[in-house]
């Protein structure tokens, strides 16, 4: 079962929306249109009249003008259509006295209307949740206008929005429209692009709609697929949780402030608002090192920055740079020499990090599909601009390979990794390119491509209306103190990057490193194949290690999967060696350990620690 809502205010363009959802829903099947109009008011038989022409032959419609069960009045099965929720509850009130010039009278019949419009509207979510039903409600916004005069004017306002919370809260997808255009509102989808012409705006796409999970079994691994809403146990289960939580409210007022929200689906699209997981999303492997620890847990090369960078840095102490405040202007030119681009194409930011929390401000996206493993700053950005994310997640079974068929083709904007944090996949430039599609803008994190030696498959160089490269400093030259990166894109999508960036959020340091990097791309290559060396004596001494697996990787660091991860890595962690379980990468957990490559010394003791604590039992094949 499917729940949608859709709520605006008079001619805002919310019944004809709601006529498409609902069209899109049946699929080509019949849908009930449940009018609460009343058919016997002349202005009222124009606008039904409106509505009725401009809908399909196959629609039947229930008159419910009068009629208080909304329920009984569902079909046995298909899609029903209520429009709309308010004139419903105008009539409700309407029949129980609430409009009577005896104001006792009223206010008493409306004291026990409103307790019954809840009771009707609980019995019609209950009945709408059953196998084989789909329902798409149309109501007011009664918020926006002016303060009621009488007394049953006000008891309509109050009802329709308690009842608007209460849809709201157990509803799949939930809009508010305005001009014709869908808003999201709370835990719901955002609108996509329009699919034909006319009004309604398709926020249910065929290709999300239908709800299926598509797995690869490969030992032990499970590929999950995209999923949106549709008439799933879980989704049932969730509007289960916020009926209850809605019953618990005292009728006929508002449901308590503290009402938790509905647990998400991983690979669901999760809606504007707050993920379950976000701290999750923003624990970073800098965190599980401790002072003296042996660190294979952060990606940072470990021989320090080099002279020349240190002696950058110090000039901006020496030569008073700290009093000014910053000006990138400089680093971008540079950069721009760097890759072969126009300044106008560089875009410094505080750091690869900034410059994803740039892209949902900037691009403001519809849907974005972020293809994990990814840098999870990513999503975590996405989360908190309110901006719809479908996970895609790379197959396992095919070293992380990316199955592109998967990403939904009204995704608006992909991100990935190359390479992939976590796993270290490169992905071709070719596949990269094969994402791009006409209104659709494509980022790709290659801050780590700048450690795989030749970077043969780095789109640095290349520029695209719907192509952005993120790149970071701070990895190769062992400087995450002090924040330097930059998004290289066509001078447009630059300035919509730049229009977002705070100002001087690029610090002197920064700028200054940016600069002094710039000339000198031997010393990248130089760390890029000490980097390789240390990753292949590394993935040596691992194939010596009974009980893991290890994947193929292009960058700095391995990840491997043991069985009791988790224990695999507090023992490791009690003979002061970090590593980083990656259970807070969507599509892997805590049996997935990424290992980051170190000196052959610190390689072999982290190998020896590692059979040890397999051994031991807290691991064994996986």
């Amino acid at each position: 079962m499917t729940l949608v809502v859709a709520i605006g205010g008079v001619r805002s363009g919310k019944s004809a929306w709601a006529e498409h959802q609902a069209d899109e829903l049946a699929g080509g099947s019949t849908v009930t249109v449940l009018a609460t109009a009343d058919p016997a008011d002349t202005s009222m038989r124009e606008r039904i009249d409106r509505h009725q022409a401009r809908r399909d032959d196959n629609w039947a419609v229930v008159d419910l003008h009068g009629r208080a069960d909304l329920a009984g009045a569902l079909p046995e099965r298909g899609v029903a259509l209520l429009d709309g929720l308010g004139g419903w509850v105008a009539s409700f009130l309407s029949a129980a006295g609430a409009f009577a010039d005896d104001r006792a009278a009223a206010k008493s019949a409306t004291t026990l209307a409103m307790g019954r419009a809840h009771d009707a509207l609980q019995a019609l979510i209950d009945a709408a949740s059953e196998p084989g039903r789909d329902l798409v409600v149309v109501t007011e916004e009664t918020g926006l206008g002016v303060v009621p005069l009488g007394a049953g004017t006000a008891a309509w306002v109050d009802l329709v929005g308690e009842l608007n919370q209460r849809l709201v809260r157990c509803a799949d997808l939930a809009v508010v429209v305005v001009a014709g255009r869908a808003l999201p509102l709370g835990d719901s989808v955002r609108p996509l692009s329009p699919t034909r012409s006319g009004p309604p705006l398709s926020v249910v796409p065929q290709e999300l709609r239908t709800a299926t999970t598509k797995g690869v079994a490969d030992d032990g691994e499970r590929r999950a697929h995209p999923r949106l809403v549709g008439a799933t146990p879980a989704s049932r289960a969730r509007r289960a949780e916020a009926t209850a939580a809605s019953d618990a409210a005292p009728l006929p007022g508002l449901a308590p402030a503290t009402t938790a929200p509905r647990p998400r689906q991983n690979d669901r699209p999760a809606a504007a608002g707050a993920p379950a997981n976000l701290a999750a999303l923003r624990l970073h492997g800098d965190r599980l090192v401790r002072p003296g620890d042996a660190d294979h847990a952060v990606n940072v090369v470990a021989q320090g920055p080099p002279s020349w960078l240190t002696d950058a840095l110090a000039g901006v102490l020496l030569e008073g740079r700290l009093s000014r405040y910053p000006d990138v202007t400089e680093a971008e030119r540079a950069l721009a020499g760097l890759y072969g681009r126009t300044p106008a194409e560089v875009v410094a930011t505080n750091g690869a990090a900034q410059a994803l929390w740039l892209l949902p401000a900037a691009l403001r996206p519809q849907l974005a599909a972020c293809i994990h493993p990814l840098f999870t700053e990513a999503e975590a950005a996405l989360h908190a601009h309110g901006v719809p994310v479908v996970r895609i997640h790379r197959d396992p079974a095919a070293d992380f390979a990316i199955d592109a068929s998967v990403i939904p083709e009204a995704a608006d904007l992909v991100l990935l990794g190359n390479p992939a944090a976590a796993s270290g996949t490169l992905t071709s430039a070719d596949t990269v390119r094969s994402l791009l599609r006409p209104g659709r803008t494509v980022v790709v994190d290659e801050a780590f491509m700048d450690l795989v030696p030749g970077e043969a498959e780095a789109l640095t160089a290349q520029t695209h209306e719907g192509l952005i490269v993120v790149r970071s400093f701070t990895k190769s030259l062992s400087i995450p103190g002090v924040r330097c990166g930059a998004a290289l894109a066509s001078p447009a999508v630059a300035e919509q990057l730049r229009a977002v960036r705070p100002p001087w959020s690029v610090n002197a340091f920064a700028i200054a490193a940016m600069v002094a990097l710039a000339g000198h791309p031997d010393e990248l290559t130089s760390r890029a194949e000490q980097a390789a060396a240390e990753r292949a004596d590394l993935v040596t001494k691992l194939a010596d290690v009974a009980g893991l697996r290890a994947w193929p990787s292009s960058t700095n660091h391995v990840l491997v999967r043991v069985a009791d991860g988790a224990g695999v890595a507090a023992s490791l962690r009690a003979a002061r060696i970090a590593v980083r379980p990656c259970g807070s990468f969507p599509g892997l957990t805590d049996d997935h350990l990424r290992i980051t490559a170190r000196s052959p010394a610190a390689n072999a003791a982290l190998s020896e620690a590692l059979a040890a604590a397999i051994t031991s039992g807290h691991g064994s094949i996986a």
